[in-house]
């Protein structure tokens, strides 16, 4: 039989979205956000 925590857990879906914030739009800046995008971060 499962605990209390354990159902609770089981019936809660977790997402992980991974967001990132470029600062500059210069070359870093431009290549780091191309870089992070085709990683499939939301820049």
């Amino acid at each position: 039989m499962l605990s209390a925590q354990e159902s609770c857990m089981s019936t809660q879906s977790i997402s992980n979205i991974a967001r990132a914030l470029v600062v500059g739009g210069g070359i870093a800046g431009m290549a780091s956000a191309i870089s992070l995008a085709e990683r499939g971060v939301a820049v």
